[in-house]
């Protein structure tokens, strides 16, 4: 009697794991969090994800064949806030979390994003790693990854982002954002 218990606790606790919500994240949209989000990103545009971006190529290879990604090079169509030009390119780097978005490929978004300066790797051996700040992200045990991330950053501009700040073309809150925004 005790182990089939067991298995069914087992099989209600599965189940309501691949069942529930896959984020951790929970977004609140009011007036007053968008009014703030606008005011303290550095970037706001509309674009479309291109591709992917990572040092190992054959990761990249893979993401692209399968049409999405976190890690993105993101084409900007409209600039709404920023210092940079529709046209350009621009890489959203994302540290693995539950708030991670990803991006399906030639699909376009409105981005709210806030700028990397640098990458710095740190020993993680015995510790997490504390929280990065906006500018510098801290990446453990893994200069290849920094090295590769900071040539981007100096070639180009590296933005952050996460789901709460990613709204997709066409949906409600999309078009309410880009008619409050867009038009200013």
């Amino acid at each position: 009697m005790f182990t089939k218990m067991v298995q069914y606790t087992f099989l209600l606790s599965t189940f309501l794991l691949i069942t529930g919500n896959a984020h951790a994240c929970e977004c609140e949209y009011s007036d007053e969090i968008l009014n703030e989000l606008k005011q303290t990103a550095d970037f706001i545009f509309i674009g479309s994800a291109v591709s992917n971006f990572h040092y190992n190529t054959e990761i990249v290879e893979a993401q692209n064949t399968a049409g999405y990604g976190s890690n993105v090079f993101f084409k900007i169509d409209d600039l709404i806030k920023g210092d940079a030009e529709a046209g350009q390119n621009i890489f959203i780097y994302q540290e693995s979390s539950s708030c991670e978005q990803d991006f399906v490929l030639n699909k376009k978004y409105l981005v709210i994003g806030y700028s990397i300066k640098s990458f710095e790797s740190i020993d993680c051996q015995s510790v997490p790693p504390p929280p990065s700040d906006i500018d510098t992200v801290k990446i453990c045990n893994d200069l290849e990854k920094v090295r590769f991330l900071n040539n981007k950053s100096s070639n180009g501009l590296i933005l952050t982002t996460n789901v709460c700040g990613v709204f997709v073309a066409g949906t409600d809150l999309f078009n309410e954002l880009l008619s409050a925004w867009g038009n200013e």
